[in-house]
């Protein structure tokens, strides 16, 4: 009698247990970890996986051949954009992170207090929901005010710097406030002369008296003095190269050649303290390199004969190899899925003087095929797809197949879902509203076809105008009249039609009268997308947003530098 109640009573409970279990299932931690690497303005051309037989990225091809490469994964034109896709897995328009009516496609000044919302549903507030440790490593260049930091959109922890690397912040050929306000000064200067030779010579003959004369003196030096701080509040300000460590300012501004070595210090000390913890983690590596200027560690300078840029990709190599080196040495390998994605294709024109760049100084936008090597038309900024193709792998422990290539229309925002169905998370109301879409069934099955399986058409913007370009599949459509650097333009009166797969150029547009039928589906859906998702609605760009001195990040009110004062000693990584 006892052994039958004592069966019953445990039974009862297992059915109790299972049911709790079930109802809470949704909110368990998932039992994989994510690693996220991100390279800045990386050409699709810089790897060798992908066919560049001169570089030095033994690592990253390493990481390929374990697991899957994709030849067409899109970015964004704006570098602010492109992190905010990856982010939150949502258009960038949708916050207004486009070119705006000042032409700027990204912040020119951390004195600006956009960036990413801080109730804007992104991959640090997913993670924290279902008890995963968020961490951010590297550039941020989503907001520089108190609540737009990493630690207060939801990551546990940030150790890195506010915006890219720029002329400001390296040790050669540095451009500084004072060289823009010298420039801007030199511009305008017939201006200033001209209007002050009014005001004297107006008061000589007295046709203004004597408290005109002085307010239009102080009118003068206050237009001077206002353009002064115009430039101060600049990322030409070398004190824009902010170095923080959570919410504190550890640099001011920082070094350029230990950037790199401390943030790969930071990921393996992760790694390693991980290995003694249970808790699942989602740990983002954001990379200063290899944009322009190439930042590159006292001990990778010349290290490659592809010049700084080639430098700046091997360090860069080396420190995925270094990170992935301590994720094997802790034992989490095999529970860790990797995700490298590049924000960005290169820029191919000096930020300031506008000159095109020696190749030693900017990526590769190309391609290697049967035929060889074939050049990408355009830069980052334009709709061509040397300005929007970017490179990307994947190694999913068990799942992805050794060496596998996709040809499959893929987006950055497509991160986002795809960490979404790694960890298997029950999605809200709101983040069923993603852009972005799952790559787990390419990861599953890299060989899926057609090309457009996963986006059956891809919407490229750039501004708050029209769509610029639409991919579907193999073909591209562009709208506008965009140039290799630039993706805004006036409509084109016919649109141009491409076949990427045989013409990844883009120079031989295909017989309109082919595509009529197709081109009345396409803008239908275009405006259907544009009033389902809300894009009409966003009338204003961040970018435009005008900066205030006393917005500027600082270490201290009026003093905005500050030297680093931890002992640094690399000997271990380096050797």
């Amino acid at each position: 009698m006892w052994t039958i109640s004592f069966i019953l009573t445990l039974y009862f409970l297992q059915a109790h247990v299972l049911g709790y279990i079930k109802i809470l299932e949704p909110y368990l931690p998932p039992d994989k970890n994510v690693l996220l690497m991100i390279a800045d303005d990386l050409g699709i051309g810089d790897l060798g996986c992908y066919g560049n037989k001169k570089a030095k990225t033994p690592n990253l091809d390493k990481l390929a051949k374990h697991g899957i490469r994709f030849t067409r994964m899109y970015s964004v034109p704006s570098d602010a954009g492109s992190m905010n896709a990856i982010m939150s897995g949502r258009e960038p328009r949708r916050f207004g992170l486009v070119k705006g009516k000042t032409g700027r496609t990204s912040f020119s000044s951390p004195a600006q207090t956009g960036g990413i919302h801080e109730k804007q549903y992104t991959l640090a507030r997913a993670g924290n929901r279902y008890r995963v440790k968020t961490l951010y490593n590297g550039l941020w260049n989503l907001g520089f005010s108190g609540n737009k930091i990493p630690t207060q959109i939801g990551f546990r922890s940030f150790f890195g710097t506010l915006l890219p690397h720029s002329v400001s912040c390296v040790n050669q050929d540095r451009y500084t406030d004072s060289d823009m306000f010298k420039a801007l000064m030199y511009e305008y200067y017939p201006i200033f002369i001209s209007i002050s030779l009014v005001i004297v010579i107006s008061r000589y003959f007295r046709l203004l008296n004597r408290c005109l004369f002085i307010l239009s003196i102080i009118a003068v030096i206050l237009s001077i003095s206002a353009l002064r701080i115009h430039c101060w509040t600049s990322v030409y300000n070398p004190s824009s190269c902010i170095f923080m460590e959570n919410n504190v300012i550890q640099e001011q501004p920082y070094r350029e050649d230990r950037m790199m070595l401390r943030m790969t210090d930071q990921a393996v000390r992760f790694m390693k303290y991980r290995a003694n913890h249970i808790q699942p983690f989602l740990y983002i590596v954001s990379f200063l390199q290899p944009g322009f200027p190439s930042a590159t560690s006292f001990k990778f300078r010349n290290r490659t004969a592809l010049g700084p840029h080639g430098d700046s990709v091997h360090e860069m190599d080396w420190s995925v190899g270094k990170i992935l080196k301590a994720l094997k040495d802790s034992n989490l390998q095999n529970d860790t899925i990797v995700i490298f994605v590049s924000n960005n294709s290169p820029t191919k024109t000096h930020p300031v003087s506008g000159e095109p760049l020696d190749d030693e100084h900017t990526g590769q936008t190309c391609i290697y095929g049967k035929d060889g090597k074939i050049d990408l038309r355009g830069e980052k900024g334009s709709n061509f797809e040397g300005g929007l193709r970017v490179p990307a792998i994947i190694h999913y422990p068990g799942k992805t197949r050794k060496e596998s290539v996709t040809h499959a229309v893929t987006s950055v925002m497509d991160v986002y879902a795809t960490i979404y169905d790694i960890w298997e998370m029950k999605k809200t109301e709101e983040e069923t509203k993603i852009d972005g879409k799952s790559l787990m069934p390419l990861i599953k099955n890299p060989k899926l076809t057609p090309s457009n399986v996963i986006h059956e058409q891809l919407y490229h913007y750039c501004d708050l105008g029209k769509v610029g370009a639409v991919t579907l599949g193999d073909l591209k459509i562009h709208f506008r009249n965009s140039t290799l650097k630039d993706c805004a333009g006036p409509l084109l009166s016919q649109p141009l039609v491409y076949n990427i797969s045989g013409d990844p150029r883009e120079t031989n547009p295909l017989p309109i009268k082919d595509y009529i039928h197709l081109l009345y589906h396409v803008e239908a859906s275009v405006k259907k997308y544009q009033s389902s998702v809300g894009l009409n609605v966003v009338k204003h760009s961040q970018f435009d947003e005008i900066p205030m001195p006393f917005n500027f990040p600082c270490d201290e009110i009026l003093f905005c530098s500050k030297t680093y004062d931890i002992q640094e000693n690399f000997n271990t990584l380096l050797y």
